[in-house]
């Protein structure tokens, strides 16, 4: 059986993209759901990304920009 995104999933996704890349001990929370913590000169910063996707996380129809 071919694998796709959807059987995978986002999780599986995140573990195939970052499978094999090492750790910097800067990294406290290495990627997850749409963010890491990472250490920096005066503390913590969240690092993040997001992406919507009209008709599964929004419709225009519903809403305007």
């Amino acid at each position: 059986m071919t694998e796709t995104l959807g059987s995978t999933g986002e999780f599986g996704l995140i573990a195939a993209v970052t499978r094999g890349l090492s750790k910097s001990e800067d990294v406290l929370v290495g990627p997850g759901d749409d963010a890491a913590v990472v250490a920096v000169p005066d503390g913590r910063m969240v690092i993040t990304t997001d992406l919507l996707v009209e008709g599964r996380h929004f419709r225009q129809d519903w809403s305007s920009a």
